[in-house]
């Protein structure tokens, strides 16, 4: 039995290596894809908002135009509040009327209450005297609360600024009707700006992690007289792609300065070298062609191949340059079309063919 089990297993280990496919493999030459981006962007404010009424009403005062400064809480805009006040005054009567009310139920109560500690006082006429003073508070509440939702109303006769800022667009005037659905004003910060730019989707990843690296700053170049050229760090990426321009957006603060304005162009210079995949180059024989387009290389580890899809950075008559793959391993230089991965094999060093 011995012999037999011996024999078993000697055709089992011929079977195995003839299974072990002998490949070339290849040192790629590594180039470091040193990669500096400058794009154009747009400088805005970081505070922009379009100011309307909240009460439908006659304009009366207009005390701010296009161009002018102002100030956090300043009036811009009077409506007509005529009708309005006389609404207050009548709701400050009506409060006035019940708090007299009031206090002429107390004092009644008050009395039954020192009257029946030395005479007899029906329960009954204690117990309404009790209520009309509580029929008297709640009657004051609501007094109290109507004030108060008219005086309001008369506060949102005007419109205040919201913010520190220039007064961009002015679409009413004076005598026009006025509603709370149309704008009239357009308030922009002129002291909190930042840097607007779109970067195209495929740099995300590398744009991501130079945001978390220990210095992610960019150099921000102004287009204006003094032709600033700013260091500054990357305030935050906007995590979502435009399905149309398939680009998404990177923000930069910038410090308060007189010479910047909302709206003017500026370019942004990123170098994502460290955050980007080296390149390798490969002889065009080692780049499987997909179907839908794609392109993989194998590399070969623990005598295994390991698939890696690529994309084609560069070419020349003979090779490719690849992203996507890892450095530091060989490679199979021919014959991949038919390879598949998880392969044991065999390797034999091919000459340098670059």
């Amino acid at each position: 039995m011995s012999r037999i089990f011996l024999l078993l297993l000697l055709m089992l280990s011929s079977t195995l290596s003839a299974q072990v496919q002998t490949v070339s493999v290849i040192e790629p030459q590594v180039l470091n894809n040193q990669q500096s981006m400058v794009l154009s962007g747009t400088i805005e404010a970081i505070h922009d908002a379009s100011l309307a009424v909240q009460q439908a009403g006659l304009a009366k005062t207009l005390y701010k135009d296009l161009g002018d400064q102002v100030s956090k809480g300043e009036k811009l805009l009077q409506l007509d509040d005529s009708l309005a006040r006389y609404q207050l005054q009548q709701l400050e009567a009506a409060v006035s009327t019940t708090q007299v009310q009031l206090a002429e139920a107390s004092r009644l109560y008050s009395e039954a209450l020192r009257l029946s500690k030395t005479q007899v006082v029906p329960e009954t006429l204690i117990a309404e005297r009790k209520a009309r003073v509580a029929e008297a508070e709640t009657t004051l509440q609501q007094a109290k609360a109507s004030l108060g939702l008219q005086q309001e109303v008369l506060r949102r006769h005007a419109v205040y600024a919201p913010f520190d800022g220039i007064i961009t667009a002015r679409n009413g005037d004076i005598g026009e009707w006025l509603q709370p659905q149309s704008p009239v004003f357009n308030l922009v910060s002129n002291t909190q700006l930042r840097l607007r730019v779109a970067v195209p989707q495929e740099h995300y990843s590398a744009v991501l992690a130079y945001q978390q690296s220990d210095s992610p700053n960019v150099v921000v170049s102004i287009d204006n007289a003094k032709n600033q050229r700013l260091t500054l760090p990357i305030a935050a990426i906007v995590k979502a792609s435009d399905p149309q321009t398939r680009t998404f957006r990177l923000l930069v603060h910038l410090p308060e300065d007189p010479q910047l304005i909302s709206g003017m162009s500026a370019n942004l210079q990123l170098d994502l070298g460290d955050q980007i995949a080296p390149l390798l180059w490969l002889p065009k024989s080692a780049v499987r062609s997909h179907p839908d387009g794609g392109h993989s290389v194998f590399s070969v580890q623990n005598n295994q191949t390991v698939r890696h899809i690529v994309r084609i950075e560069r070419s020349d008559s003979s090779r490719f340059a690849v992203s996507g793959a890892p450095a530091g391993v060989p490679y199979v230089s021919k014959g991949v079309q038919l390879l598949q991965e998880g392969v044991s094999v065999n390797t034999t060093e091919e000459g340098d063919e670059q």
